[in-house]
């Protein structure tokens, strides 16, 4: 579907706070204000915010020129009846915008614009990566063009819902679903703890004991896919999600064989038993404080929402970049 095809006429603009700002309003955290008193940091982050208002401020007036019905809300103060009564959500900020939109949608469709994607000094890599936004700087002006001109493809990207012992995970800022759009994570009770636990795939079961396991979308986190936990490249616009056992590499110690990455792709859920009195359960999209109670024998079963996420001008090719020889993990010896 292009986006000529729908029915737009009410798009919601949601923008971030820079870093900087955030930074300065906690300036009586001891390590923040020794990180301002920097100068090199504080000049980067003046800067990356000066670009992302800049940006966000060209948006909002080539919407009004275009004669869109705009509404433009800070990202803290999104809830699901405003984006549920817009035909559009346009972000501005990065991939965390778009995905901050995401678990307040259910339907309603988001283009992310990264306001920040640019090099950072004496460094080989982007400030912002923009893995689910359509544009960026560099190339705002003729995407956005396209945009106006209904161009813009809308992918139908998966979703992941879960429930613990039988009851459905909701986000605890809206009360919707949690519907995942990159992956469940499982781990230990701490960050160098084992984690133990039984997937079970109908009437197939396997134990295992590693550092956790990745529950994940076709699309799934860009930064685990930079650093190759995941070994199968799934159709994004397939059926199939996969699980990936971390810290299990392609030669195990043990002397029976146990399972890297499972396919789920007929199969309808899995399911991970946890067997360890204490465990650690994230989804995409919790807060940094949001505990999940998932204890010993605790089950949970994961499966593909009905509601898939509805992504303007998501670049489908931008995954097998990871693939090429030269851009897979290296190690540095110094």
């Amino acid at each position: 579907m292009l986006v000529r095809d729908m029915n737009i006429g009410k798009i919601l603009v949601v923008y971030k706070k820079a870093r900087y700002d955030i930074l300065m309003e906690h300036q009586e955290d001891k390590l923040t204000k020794k990180y301002l008193q920097n100068e090199d940091n504080v000049r980067q982050l003046m800067q990356s915010r000066d670009d992302q208002n800049r940006m966000t401020e060209k948006v909002m007036n080539d919407l009004d020129a275009a004669g869109f019905q705009t509404t433009y809300l800070y990202r803290g103060g999104l809830n699901k009846d405003v984006v549920a009564q817009h035909d559009c959500v346009i972000t501005t900020g990065g991939d965390g915008t778009v995905l901050e939109a995401n678990s307040y949608s259910v339907d309603t469709p988001i283009m992310g614009i990264n306001t920040d994607k640019r090099k950072v000094a004496n460094a080989d890599f982007d400030s912002s990566e923009g893995f689910y936004c359509a544009m960026s700087q560099q190339d705002y002006n003729s995407v956005f063009k396209k945009f106006l001109e209904g161009d813009l493809e809308v992918s139908n990207l998966m979703r992941l819902e879960g429930e613990i012992n039988g009851k459905k995970v909701k986000n605890r800022n809206n009360g919707l679903v949690h519907r995942v759009m990159n992956e469940i994570s499982l781990g230990g009770r701490t960050a160098h703890s084992s984690a133990n636990y039984v997937v079970r795939i109908g009437e197939y079961e396997e134990y295992q004991a590693s550092s956790g396991i990745l529950i994940a979308t076709p699309q799934q986190s860009w930064a685990y896919w930079e650093m190759g936990d995941f070994q199968t490249l799934l159709p994004i616009d397939g059926n199939a999600f996969h699980i990936v056992a971390r810290g299990l590499g392609p030669k195990q110690c043990h002397p029976h064989k146990k399972t890297k990455e499972f396919i789920i792709d007929s199969a309808e859920y899995v399911e991970v038993i946890s067997k360890n009195p204490r465990t650690s359960l994230g989804f995409d999209g919790d807060y940094p404080d949001t505990k999940h109670q998932f204890g010993l024998d605790s089950v949970l079963k994961v499966y593909r929402s009905e509601q898939r996420s509805k992504i303007i001008g998501f670049d489908k090719e931008k995954r097998l970049w990871y693939l090429k020889k030269e851009n897979q993990p290296i190690v540095r010896r110094f």
